[in-house]
C-alpha cells in the first residue's frame, strides 16, 4: 500500500538515504528514505531487468550488482549518474504468422510469411511507459515513426526486401550506432517470378503459332474429315490399335518405375560416398578436430541423410501413379501390420492407441493402403508432445464411402495450413524441430485420389487434429 511491487523482500542494500529492495517482482528504489514523502521507484522486466524475481543485491564502487533467478546484472548508482532519457533499445521478438522466429540481421522468408510483429524493450532501467521509440520499416514508412508501445506489425507485406530500423526518440537518428535493425528477405512466389514470366511468354508464343498453324490448316479439313470417316469405318481396327496402345502404357509405365529406379540409385550412390567419406575423416582426425570441425561435419552428415530421404519420398511418391492389379483386402489386417511395424516408436512414448469400428473390405493394393495408414500414424505419433500422447483410429460407412479418421492430441495444425499441407515439399516446422522432406501427406493425398477418394485434415475431439479418408464403396 505503501508503494513497494511486493510485500516480499529478499535483501536490502543502502547507499546514503538511497534504499534499494530486492523483491519477487522486481527491483524497488526509495529515492530518499529521510523525506517525509517517500519516492520509490520500480524497475522490472520491461525495463531490462533479466528477471522479475531477485534473489540478492550488493553495492560495489559506484554499481549496484543485481543476482536474479536468470542471471547477474548491474545498475550504476553513482552520486554524480541519472537514469538518461536516451533509452538503450533492443528488437526483443519477432513474430511471423503468429509463430516466434529467431533474431538474425537478415530473415529469409517464403512469400505468405508476410504477417510480422515486432517487440521492443528499453533496457537503461527508465520507465518503460515514459519512453518514446521512432520506428520505421523502409519500403513502406517513408517517415520515422514514434511510439510509446512496445509493439508494431506489419500485415500483407508485399514480396521484396525491408528494413526495419528501431531507435529512442531523442536520439541522433542519422547516427547508425544509435539505430537497432534487421532486415526481413520476402521470395517472390514462383509465379511472380522472373523465370514465370519468361515461360508465360514463350507459352503465349507457343500458343500464337500453334493458332496460326491451326488457321493456315483450314484448307485441309476435308482430308481430316475423310480419315474421320475411313477411321469410323473400320472399328475393329481401332480397337486393336487401341489393345496396342494400352500394351506399349503398360511396358512405358515399367520402363518409368526402372528409370526412377535407376535414378534413385544413381543419386543416392554419390550420397553414400560423401557421407562415408566424411565419416572416415573425423575418424581419422578426431583428436586433431576442433568442436567447430566437427559441428561442420555432423551438418553434412545430417544434409545428406535428408538428401536421400528426399530422394526416397520422390521415388515412393512416383511409384503411386503406376497402378498395380488391385485385390480384394482387410482393411482391419492391414492396419494390424502396420501397427506391429511401428511397435518400437508406439512403446517408445508410450502412446495409447485404439480402435473403433468394423474396418471393412476394400479393392486396392494392399502396399498403397500400408503406406497410406504408415505415413499418417507416424506423423500423429511424430508430432505429439503431450505427456499421455493418443491416438485413435475409427472406422465407418456411409451410403457412399467407407470412411477412416485418424485423430491425436498432439500439436495441432492451423486452420490456415489445413490444405496447403498435401502439397509437396509443405513444411510447418523446420527439420531441426521435427524431421521429415514434407511429401508424406503429399503421396496420401496422391493414393487416395488414385482410388477416387478424399483425404482432409479436422479439428480432433482429443485436441490435435484427424485426417479423415473417404475412399468410394
Amino acid at each position: 500500500s505503501s508503494g513497494l511491487t511486493s510485500g516480499i523482500i529478499y535483501d536490502i542494500a543502502v547507499d546514503g538515504s538511497k534504499v534499494f529492495l530486492a523483491t519477487n517482482n522486481g527491483l524497488n528504489i526509495i529515492q530518499d528514505i529521510t523525506a517525509e514523502k517517500l519516492i520509490i521507484q520500480s524497475l522490472t522486466q520491461v525495463n531490462g531487468l533479466l528477471k522479475d524475481q531477485i534473489k540478492a543485491i550488493e553495492i560495489s564502487d559506484g554499481l549496484l550488482y543485481i543476482a536474479s533467478t536468470e542471471g547477474l546484472s548491474f545498475l550504476n548508482v553513482s552520486a554524480d549518474s541519472e537514469i538518461n532519457d536516451e533509452a538503450r533499445v533492443v528488437i526483443d521478438k519477432i513474430i511471423v504468422n503468429a509463430e516466434e522466429v529467431g533474431i538474425r540481421d537478415i530473415l529469409n522468408l517464403e512469400s505468405d510469411q508476410n504477417n510480422i510483429v515486432i517487440q521492443f524493450a528499453n533496457l537503461n532501467f527508465s520507465y518503460a511507459d515514459d519512453t518514446n521509440y521512432a520506428y520505421r520499416l523502409k519500403g513502406v514508412d517513408d517517415e520515422w515513426r514514434v511510439t510509446q508501445s512496445r509493439e508494431v506489425s506489419y500485415n500483407n507485406l508485399k514480396p521484396d526486401d525491408y528494413t526495419f530500423e528501431l531507435a529512442h526518440a531523442g536520439a541522433e537518428l542519422s547516427d547508425p550506432s544509435k539505430i537497432r535493425s534487421v532486415i526481413f528477405d520476402i521470395e517472390v512466389p514462383f509465379l511472380q517470378s522472373s523465370l514465370a514470366k519468361f515461360l508465360f511468354i514463350i507459352s503465349a508464343i507457343g500458343l500464337v503459332y500453334l493458332l496460326f498453324y491451326a488457321l493456315t490448316s483450314r484448307s485441309n479439313m476435308h482430308v481430316l474429315e475423310s480419315k474421320v470417316l475411313e477411321r469410323t469405318k473400320s472399328l475393329s481396327l481401332k480397337v486393336k490399335e487401341i489393345n496396342n496402345i494400352n500394351r506399349q502404357l503398360e511396358r512405358s509405365n515399367q520402363e518409368l518405375q526402372d528409370y526412377a529406379y535407376a535414378t534413385s540409385h544413381d543419386l543416392k550412390s554419390p550420397l553414400r560416398t560423401i557421407s562415408s567419406f566424411v565419416s572416415l575423416l573425423k575418424r581419422r582426425n578426431e583428436e586433431n578436430f576442433t568442436e567447430k570441425d566437427n559441428e561442420y561435419v555432423s551438418f553434412i552428415v545430417k544434409g545428406v541423410e535428408r538428401m536421400n530421404q528426399v530422394v526416397q519420398d520422390l521415388l515412393d511418391l512416383s511409384k503411386v501413379s503406376i497402378n498395380k492389379s488391385a485385390e480384394q483386402i482387410d482393411s482391419g489386417q492391414i492396419l494390424s501390420g502396420v501397427l506391429d511395424d511401428l511397435q518400437y516408436q508406439i512403446s517408445e512414448k508410450q502412446v495409447d492407441v485404439s480402435k473403433i469400428g468394423v474396418f471393412p473390405s476394400l479393392m486396392m493394393e494392399p502396399t498403397k493402403l500400408k503406406q497410406l495408414f504408415q505415413n499418417l500414424i507416424t506423423n500423429a505419433i511424430k508430432y505429439n508432445e503431450d505427456d499421455a500422447p493418443k491416438i485413435l483410429i475409427e472406422s465407418e460407412q456411409d451410403d457412399r464411402h467407407h470412411i477412416f479418421r485418424i485423430s491425436d492430441n498432439g500439436i495441432g495444425i492451423e486452420i490456415q495450413y489445413r490444405v496447403s499441407i498435401f502439397d509437396i515439399f509443405k513444411r510447418l516446422h523446420s527439420s531441426e524441430a521435427y524431421e521429415g522432406t514434407g511429401i508424406g501427406l503429399a503421396i496420401c493425398r496422391k493414393i487416395v485420389e488414385s482410388y477416387h477418394g478424399t483425404i482432409s485434415c479436422e479439428s480432433s475431439q482429443l485436441g490435435g487434429v484427424s485426417f479423415v479418408i473417404r475412399l468410394p464403396r
